[in-house]
């Protein structure tokens, strides 16, 4: 199968995409991703999103700062596609986005960047922040992937508690691959600070009641673990972020 694919900037070369990778891909409903913050061992209080990656589409519920348990925000998150780099803030580094520019200008807890590779060879994509610049080494996988991905989740990011400013998108950096085999890898690049996550796949309605679905918990970042251990704070100069083996995980569904 021969795409042309085209932009506002102009047409791409041609690229080649075998007929199966797109036969899979509307053959099968995709799972939905989620991803959940407990503040603390000592509070109850958590939220959590829930992400469609064939839509861009999130829904983030919480427990606190409402009635009850419920939902709290959805919208599509901003994708990030055909490009090497990015900066989240739009602004110089030390610069931070008060929580009236972050829902302007970004408007989501997460933040979407497609590999234009689809994993087919190394790939280097650079992420600028109030806290630095940060260069993620994305290796090729062998295999039919049918979507590669970096997804950037802001913590903070609640608004029945909003915090006084948004730094950076970057407290948990996630890289999912989906192959036409129904197998998805998941490779932990950065997840950092007080909270404590939980990454689950597949996230099943009601998505109320994601906390409690522990059958479907891939992994969990404790309180005040830093990963990887020697993460610095800032890194104006720059800092290489690399794949670590005891940070992948593998799930397979259905098929």
């Amino acid at each position: 199968m021969k795409v042309m694919l085209k932009t506002v900037e102009g047409t791409s070369p041609l690229i080649y995409i075998p007929g199966s990778y797109l036969t899979e891909a509307v053959s099968r409903q995709a799972p939905m991703i989620a991803l959940l913050a407990n503040i603390s061992s000592g509070s109850l209080e958590r939220h959590w999103l829930v992400f469609d990656y064939t839509m861009a589409y999130f829904k983030l519920y919480g427990d606190y700062g409402i009635d009850g348990t419920g939902l709290a925000l959805e919208g599509y998150t901003p994708i990030v596609e055909w490009v090497d780099e990015y900066n989240v803030t739009v602004k110089r580094l030390g610069e931070t986005l008060t929580w009236s520019e972050a829902q302007n200008k970004v408007g989501s807890p997460v933040i979407f960047v497609i590999n234009p590779t689809f994993a087919t060879r190394n790939w280097t994509f650079t992420w600028k922040d109030a806290n630095g610049i940060w260069r993620f080494h994305v290796p090729e996988l062998e295999g039919e992937v049918e979507l590669d991905y970096l997804l950037f989740w802001e913590d903070l990011y609640y608004p029945p508690d909003p915090p006084s400013y948004v730094d950076d998108w970057r407290d948990h950096v996630v890289r999912v691959t989906m192959f036409t085999n129904c197998t998805y890898r998941i490779a932990v690049y950065i997840a950092r600070g007080g909270y404590m996550h939980c990454f689950y796949l597949p996230a099943e309605e009601p998505y109320d009641t994601v906390p409690d679905q522990v059958s479907n918990l891939v992994y969990v970042k404790d309180y005040g673990e830093w990963w990887p251990p020697g993460l610095p704070v800032y890194a104006y100069s720059g800092y290489d972020v690399y794949e670590s083996s005891t940070r992948i995980f593998y799930t397979r569904l259905g098929g």
